[in-house]
């Protein structure tokens, strides 16, 4: 199940749901506020390791900073070849991608109108 225990700031009540309507949940609420949410996936958090190449300029930094830093990476990456995936299927590239994070909370209504190209 999602958050693995953790409790979702200010929605408590997604915590009920299974990974389905979840995924649903969060895909009906992107689309509430003009977007067009191409992909949820919530599955198991993917495991990273810090590259050796960087090993001295990491090295003042804890092994579980470094995996945390290499596994928020590498999130990225996976959502990116997503995004690409999607883009070549569809033959368009977007003007514009949102990022944030699964554990962001956001303190109030996400209007897009705000954002410019």
């Amino acid at each position: 199940r999602a958050f693995r225990g953790r409790q979702p700031l200010g929605s408590p009540e997604l915590t009920k749901l299974s990974d389905k309507d979840l995924a649903f949940e969060i895909s009906r609420r992107v689309s509430a506020t003009g977007a067009n949410p191409v992909d949820v996936r919530i599955q198991p958090r993917p495991q990273a390791l810090a590259p050796h190449q960087f090993a001295l300029r990491l090295s003042r930094y804890s092994e579980h900073v470094k995996q945390t830093v290499a596994t928020r990476l590498l999130k990225e990456k996976l959502a990116l070849r997503m995004v690409e995936a999607h883009e070549a299927f569809i033959g368009v590239r977007y003007d514009m991608l949102l990022w944030t994070r699964e554990d962001a909370y956001w303190f109030a209504p996400l209007q897009l109108s705000r954002f410019t190209l």
